[in-house]
C-alpha cells in the first residue's frame, strides 16, 4: 500500500512537471513571435532580404499555407475581424473550412484564435501555431493515460513521435488543427464523470474540432 501510493504520487509529479514544461515552451515560442509559416518564400518575392528565419527552410510545397492560409488570416486581421472583406470589391464572406479569427457566434468554439482579440497580430498568430503543438502533445497524452494506463513520461514520448512522423509533418502547416484536436472528443468521452458533464465535453470537443479544419480528406 505504501509503495502505491509513493508511484501514484510520483506520476502526478511528473504530469505537473510536463504540464509546467509544455507552458514554458509556449513562453519562450510566443515571445520570439516563433512559427512555423512558409510565408518567408512571399516576403523574398516582396523584397524583404531578412525574414526572420530561425531554423529550417521555406518549403515551395506548403503552398496550400503561404498562398492561401496565412493570407485569409491577414485579411481577417485587416478587416477588424469582420465576416466579410470589406477591402475587395466583391465583399466575400470570409468563413472557410479553415478557422480564422471573426467576431460570429462560432468564437467560443475556436479557442486556438481567442488570442488575437487580446494580444498584436504576430503574437496572435504564434500563440495559434504553439496551441496546436501543445493540443496536439497533451491530446494523444491524455487518451492513452486514460485506455491504457500509459504514465505521463511515456505518454508523451509517443505523443513526440507522433507529431514528429512523416504523415504529420507532411501535413502540419495546413492541416495542423484536424490532428491538434482530434484526440480531444474521444479524451472527452473517457472523463470519469457523470453523463450530464461528459456529454457537453464531448460536443464541446467534437465542434472544436469540426469547426478548426472542416476538409474531409482528413
Amino acid at each position: 500500500m505504501l509503495l502505491h501510493r509513493i508511484n501514484f504520487s510520483s506520476i502526478r509529479v511528473t504530469s505537473c512537471a510536463l504540464a509546467f514544461l509544455l507552458l514554458l515552451s509556449g513562453v519562450i515560442y510566443v515571445t520570439n513571435l516563433w512559427t512555423p509559416s512558409s510565408y518567408g518564400l512571399i516576403l523574398s518575392r516582396l523584397g524583404v532580404t531578412e525574414p526572420d528565419l530561425i531554423l529550417g527552410d521555406p518549403r515551395s510545397i506548403r503552398s496550400d499555407e503561404y498562398h492561401v492560409v496565412t493570407p485569409y488570416f491577414q485579411i481577417a486581421v485587416r478587416n477588424g475581424f469582420s465576416r466579410y472583406n470589406e477591402l475587395s470589391p466583391y465583399k466575400e464572406d470570409l468563413r472557410a473550412y479553415f478557422a480564422l479569427p471573426l467576431l460570429d457566434w462560432s468564437l467560443p468554439f475556436k479557442p486556438q484564435l481567442w488570442a488575437f482579440f487580446a494580444v498584436d497580430p504576430a503574437r496572435a498568430y504564434s500563440f495559434y501555431h504553439w496551441f496546436l503543438i501543445a493540443a496536439f502533445l497533451a491530446g494523444y497524452t491524455v487518451p492513452l493515460r486514460q485506455l491504457y494506463g500509459v504514465e505521463p513520461a511515456f505518454g508523451t514520448l509517443i505523443s513526440l513521435l507522433l507529431f514528429f512522423s512523416h504523415f504529420t509533418q507532411a501535413w502540419w502547416t495546413n492541416n495542423g488543427p484536424t490532428f491538434a484536436f482530434a484526440p480531444w472528443p474521444l479524451a472527452a468521452f473517457l472523463i470519469r464523470c457523470p453523463w450530464y458533464v461528459r456529454l457537453p465535453a464531448v460536443a464541446y470537443a467534437s465542434a472544436v474540432w469540426l469547426f478548426s479544419l472542416l476538409y474531409p480528406p482528413f
